[in-house]
């Protein structure tokens, strides 16, 4: 684990016992478990009668060693094994690695000498086989070369993938990972699995920057002992699910290091929900600056609400914070921001909107005041981002707390401060972000130090908070020590990586971590097609909350230019007006990627609408269903759209997916049912949760399965990726399944014969079975052209 980086003063906190009975012996990686004796342990995934030191010592000497010494010979550097094993200590080192890759990368070709004109490299990962006609093409130049050493690299590394994503407690649902079928687990110790996922995962990223190609990702395991380092720290389940989810095996290393300790009851949350951050508005306790007991202060309410209520869509209110002198106490001035001039010689108005999380006791549900010592501190800390103000003026801010009344009898002056939130931030001439665990760095800091602040912050995990991010023309972030910009951090994590790379280190899936690119990805403009911007925005908030659900609509309508006061009029219950907020959120971005059909989230209960996620808060990276689309020139992701029938029923048009119908099921509860198709069957097993609409089959029904693609057996993805016509020895291919949408079928219109029309009940999980066994029920498959699939 040595190569792996580290924050400042954080010495390697897991040790690798060396626990190999003996050394490789630099025969070909993929027979090794037969040269020993392993070969039917391997094929049947049985090592129950093997001993758990005998199993360690096995995988530890073919998936470490092994893959160490076959990955690098096929760059041609030969490997001295005992160089990674400290003998005084009996453990497992890799301080030689990044020494070992920079001669892999000085033994093979670059770009360098490739014509400016051609552009295959770009090319390749959308279109592999694509040439064009340079006399030194990227393609002959490098790309030939390097394919034969690229493909035995990428054989090696996926079956050492396999094995390890067989290790460990396996999940009870497919949603992700359904490349596999459920099988029996293999018994390594947690420091076994994660060191040969971080040797593994630098390898992979090493091969990408020698042999220059795709960038692909494998989600590497070796998870545990970061996981329980985190939890003694206190982090929220969302939290550390977040953290596992999105970062690598070299960013979850670097974030378990040294976790600082998270306050709250975690007790009752999720790894969907953190509900310790919610707010008790009845019990909110508003923060002083730490020693400070002063009384509160605010704005005068009728001066605010006489700036909102101006014109159709209201004024903004900014607030200037003047210190008491000569006896006077200080106050709070209110002022119209489009009357507001910063210097007596200018006629712009300057102001700066302020981000925080009201958990950390910035807020105040009561009244619009605030401790006057915090409304000292960021009236200072507003002066301090403009040093060409005069000395004596200072630069009025917008803040919630004091800007957006309170109380029920103020809800109309509140909503038209919500539907005026896009033009408030994006006047703004900054954002400034107040976030206590953000103020805890120093600008001083190393670079990873600081992204890791703001990637593990409470600020990023909240909803309303991106919406600053993103709508800000300048955002900065409030440190220990003064601000800094946040594209500028991005810019300074962007370069190191630049730097890291050139002294061959791999620890890219931390490096690439780029604290600005939701807000960039979420940037939506006049003019252009909001539904591009549906899947960025949904990854962006993946791991936000807030306190009412209903307000998720508002932020993202707010973030794509959508008028907000459509969303406020729908009144009701309040997981009713969640429901129907999100439908209207739907119709405007009316196209969608296809894939959304297969999502593993909570769905919305209402026909036309079955098919979509209830909120787009607290998922992982795969619940959306989009990695169930192949697209391609022919077949372009975005192909289902939201549209009315011709009965004036909501329906998603979504086409180019091949589907299953089945005949009458006479069986009642099992959800695991055969079907069967002339000699083909077709295990297929239905995944229930809380969104399924199914107490047992119904004999009466209509089934149809939507299916991702058609079952069978694939060539391993490598394979696919880069054919080269060298024979490489690989473990037998794996039969894998098909992702698929279980439905009743509604109505079949006559003179609309490739129509089907179905209601969601639930996923399912498709596999071919091997077995000549019975089936439960005949099955008829159909091709993608010809079926369109109209889903309620």
């Amino acid at each position: 684990m040595d190569h792996l980086l580290l924050p400042a003063g954080v010495s390697p906190y897991i040790m690798v016992p060396y626990i190999c009975t003996e050394s490789y012996d630099g025969g070909d990686f993929f027979t090794y478990p037969e040269r020993k004796g392993w070969a039917k342990n391997i094929e049947s995934n049985d090592f129950s009668r093997r001993s758990p030191s005998e199993t360690n010592a096995f995988f530890q000497t073919w998936l470490f060693f092994g893959c160490l010494t076959e990955v690098l010979k096929a760059g041609g550097v030969k490997v001295d094994t005992n160089e990674f094993i400290d003998i005084k200590s009996n453990t497992v080192t890799t301080k030689k690695l990044q020494q070992l890759i920079s001669q892999w990368k000085l033994l093979w070709p670059t770009s360098n000498d490739v014509s400016k004109q051609c552009q295959c490299r770009s090319y390749q990962i959308y279109v592999p086989d694509k040439r064009c006609r340079s006399e030194r093409c990227w393609q002959s130049v490098v790309r030939d070369r390097n394919s034969a050493a690229l493909r035995t690299t990428l054989l090696i590394l996926r079956t050492v993938f396999r094995f390890i994503d067989l290790s460990g407690t396996k999940e009870t649902d497919l949603a992700i990972g359904e490349d596999h079928p459920t099988a029996p687990v293999i018994p390594l110790d947690p420091e076994i699995v994660l060191s040969i996922s971080a040797l593994g995962s630098a390898l992979h990223q090493a091969s990408r920057l020698v042999y220059e190609s795709p960038p692909g990702r494998l989600s590497w395991k070796g998870t545990a002992i970061m996981k329980e380092r985190l939890q003694r720290a206190n982090w929220c389940p969302s939290r550390i699910a977040g953290t596992m989810d999105r970062l690598g095996i070299e960013g979850r290393y670097y974030c378990a290091a040294n976790p600082v300790k998270e306050a709250g009851d975690h007790s009752k949350c999720s790894t969907r929900r953190c509900v310790a951050q919610t707010i008790d508005e009845d019990h909110y306790p508003t923060r002083h600056v730490p020693g400070c007991s002063c009384k509160s202060a605010g704005v005068p309410q009728e001066e605010l609400l006489d700036i909102i209520r101006q014109g159709d869509e209201g004024h903004t209110p900014v607030v200037t914070w003047l210190e008491g002198n000569g006896g006077m106490e200080g106050r709070a001035v209110v002022s119209d921001a489009s009357d507001v001039n910063v210097s007596s010689n200018s006629n712009v108005c300057r102001y700066v909107a302020i981000s925080h999380v009201w958990s950390q006791g910035l807020g105040n549900p009561a009244e619009n005041t605030l401790p006057i010592c915090q409304l000292s501190q960021i009236q200072q800390m507003v002066d301090d981002l403009f040093a060409d103000r005069g000395v004596d003026e200072h630069v009025p801010f917008w803040m919630d707390t004091l800007c957006v009344p309170v109380g029920e009898n103020l809800k109309e002056f509140r909503e038209k401060c919500i539907i005026r939130m896009r033009t408030i931030y994006e006047q703004a001439t900054a954002v400034l972000v107040l976030d206590v665990g953000m103020q805890e760095v120093s600008s001083s800091s190393p670079i990873f130090d600081r992204a890791i602040a703001v990637f593990q912050s409470a600020w990023w995990r909240r909803l309303w908070t991106y919406q600053d991010g993103v709508l800000a023309k300048q955002l900065y972030i409030r440190l220990s020590d003064g601000v800094q910009d946040l594209h500028k951090i991005a810019g300074e994590v962007r370069e190191h990586n630049a730097e890291l790379e050139q002294q061959s280190y791999t620890s890219t899936e931390l490096m690439s971590m780029d604290v600005s690119i939701h807000f960039t990805l979420g940037k939506w403009r006049s003019g252009e097609e909001r539904y591009v911007y549906y899947l960025p925005i949904s990854g962006a908030v993946s791991t936000r909350s807030t306190t009412r659900g209903t307000d998720e609509t508002l932020c993202l309508s707010t973030v794509l230019g959508i008028d907000p006061a459509p969303f406020l009029s729908i009144k009701g219950l309040p997981d009713q007006v969640i429901d129907r907020r999100m439908e209207l959120f739907l119709h405007y971005i009316q196209e969608f990627h296809r894939g959304i059909i297969f999502n593993s989230l909570p769905r919305l209960k209402r026909d036309g609408y079955r098919w979509a996620p209830r909120s787009l808060l607290g998922h992982a990276v795969g619940d959306m269903g989009t990695q169930y689309t192949l697209a391609d020139v022919k077949h372009p992701a975005y192909e289902a759209l939201l549209s009315e029938d011709r009965h004036g029923v909501e329906v998603l048009v979504v086409q180019q997916y091949a589907g299953m119908c089945l005949e009458a099921v006479v069986t009642s509860h099992p959800t695991t049912i055969v079907v069967g198709e002339g000699d083909a069957r077709y295990r297929v097993q239905l995944l229930l949760d809380e969104s399924s609409d199914f107490s047992g089959w119904n004999p009466a029904a209509k089934y149809n399965l939507i299916l991702s693609e058609t079952p069978g057996t694939r060539l391993n993805t490598c394979q696919q990726e880069h054919p080269v016509l060298v024979d490489v020895k690989s473990l037998g291919v794996r039969r894998i399944g098909t992702m698929a949408v279980l439905g009743t079928r509604v109505d079949q219109a006559d003179d609309l014969p490739k129509v089907i029309r179905i209601r969601y009940v639930c996923r399912a999980w498709v596999t071919i079975v091997e077995e000549d066994q019975r089936f439960d029920v005949k099955g008829k498959v159909l091709p993608e052209e010809s079926v369109v699939w109209h889903m309620l």
